[in-house]
């Protein structure tokens, strides 16, 4: 199998686009105020969901597909910082990432790769503005 490079690829922009779009439209977040304790810190939890038919079913382009996946969870996590420090968060820091892949072989339907990624953020809070 030729491995084709990341910006030539059309199999990897087309789940590229799909982890996008499916994390946007499919994702969750939640949060949670870590202590009374600690003034402003909060604990953001985001989930990560996308599929991607498989064209090519072999080992080696499986292994591909799957590291290509996880790479693209990693950059999403850590994007998600950059998102809260716009938004909400002062500080951020990414304290727990999970990432999981399964490959879906079903009776006359197309073989599809499902990634899921599940991260968690400590942040502290910026000032509220005043009115």
């Amino acid at each position: 199998m030729r491995i084709i490079p990341f910006a030539k690829s059309a199999l990897v922009t087309t789940f590229a686009a799909a982890v996008l779009f499916t994390s946007v439209g499919a994702g969750s977040a939640t949060a949670r105020l870590v202590s009374p304790y600690q003034a402003n810190v909060v604990n953001v939890s985001i989930n990560f969901n996308s599929q991607s038919p498989l064209t090519e079913t072999s080992d080696k382009a499986i292994s591909v597909l799957q590291k290509m996946a996880r790479k693209m969870i990693y950059k999403m996590a850590r994007e998600e910082c950059r998102t809260l420090r716009s938004t909400i968060a002062k500080t951020c820091s990414l304290t727990s990432l999970n990432v999981s892949s399964q490959l879906r072989q079903q009776h006359n339907r197309p073989n599809s790769l499902h990634i899921n990624g599940s991260a968690q953020f400590a942040i502290t809070l910026k000032p509220e503005e005043v009115d």
